[in-house]
């Protein structure tokens, strides 16, 4: 068996047996494109030699989240489109009750505007996903998305009631201070806006997608239920 001679980085040249070539290999110290010479003087890459196994990148859990998933054609992507852009008017709602108008407006948005999109999502999922795949795949997606973004309201929410604590205790000591009356408010709006903003984009992004035939998952949505 053949031994090799590498050079590191720094110029240091070490011999190598097969078994160990494979170990920097699969380590991912030595790769395709890294230059070796036999002992028998040939040069080459170490991609060239057979049979030695390469460390694999591991992919983007985000480009996993984002990737766009082919899906069948002739079907109504127009309706499908529907599914998507019935939930901007929630997006928007949203937003402008949590910019503008404060939690009152934004709890109106969910009391009445909610239902709304949920039921309408349901209804068009339930009498497409037996006659066209599509139909089912376009329903999970958006199940996905919204379950996901609603775990990450969630979390936003115990984040900006901490930072209510914080200003609560503050106000005790200076209720007139810029923490207390601008600064806090600003970031906690400003948080939760930007959850808003982000669910609008992805909305678009994927309703675009389905008016041309495919299926795009929402942006950072986690995968709960199987869309391919």
């Amino acid at each position: 068996m053949p031994n090799y001679l590498y050079t590191d980085e720094n110029g240091q040249k070490y011999t190598l047996t097969e078994q160990r070539l494979q170990t920097l290999a699969e380590r991912g110290t030595i790769t395709p494109t890294t230059p070796l010479e036999t002992d028998t003087g040939h040069q080459g890459l170490a991609g060239q030699i057979p049979g030695l196994q390469f460390k694999t990148a591991a992919p983007s859990p985000f480009a996993q989240i984002t990737q766009t998933i082919p899906a069948d054609s002739g079907s109504s992507n127009s309706l499908f489109m529907c599914m998507y852009l019935i939930w901007l008017l929630w997006g928007v709602t949203s937003l402008v009750g949590v910019s503008l108008f404060g939690v009152i407006f934004d709890a109106v948005a969910v009391i009445f505007i909610l239902p709304v999109c949920i039921l309408t999502t349901i209804f068009i999922w339930v009498n497409t996903k037996d006659k066209n795949t599509q139909g089912d795949i376009h329903g999970k997606n958006i199940l996905n998305g919204i379950v996901s973004y609603c775990i990450y309201a969630v979390v936003i929410i115990i984040i900006t009631n901490g930072v209510l604590l914080v200003i609560a205790f503050s106000a005790q000591a200076d209720p007139d201070s810029y923490f207390v009356t601008t600064f806090a408010p600003r970031v906690i709006v400003g948080v939760r806006a930007s959850l808003q903003v982000l669910f609008i984009v992805a909305t678009i992004l994927s309703a675009i997608a389905a008016g041309q035939g495919e299926v795009k998952r929402y942006l950072l949505s986690i995968r709960f239920f199987q869309t391919h």
